[in-house]
């Protein structure tokens, strides 16, 4: 994260700020599997934005892996609610 927030291009930055603004607005509406799927991709954005381009392939390799537990338990909880706030507040300068 750290890497990232360092050398993470502009239009990567606006990139996470839309996609987390997007993740907001969906949660009035309730659609999680959309906003699993942006909360996926805030992730991988991130593993991108550091420029470490092994801990990125070695990142996603993981996040695929916890992605089909994540799926089921996001799905069927409320986990989406508490994960959503932290991002943004880690995601801020």
């Amino acid at each position: 994260m750290r890497q990232a927030a360092q050398r993470m291009t502009l239009s990567g930055r606006k990139h996470l700020s839309g996609l987390l603004s997007e993740v907001g607005r969906l949660m009035k509406t309730g659609n999680k599997q959309r906003m699993l799927e942006l909360e996926q991709n805030f992730h991988v954005i991130i593993l991108e934005g550091s420029g470490n381009k092994p801990l990125a392939e070695m990142g996603r390799a993981i996040l695929d892996r916890i992605w089909i537990i994540q799926n089921i338990n996001l799905l069927t909880t409320d986990h989406l609610a508490y994960a959503h706030p932290q991002h943004l507040r880690y995601s801020r300068p």
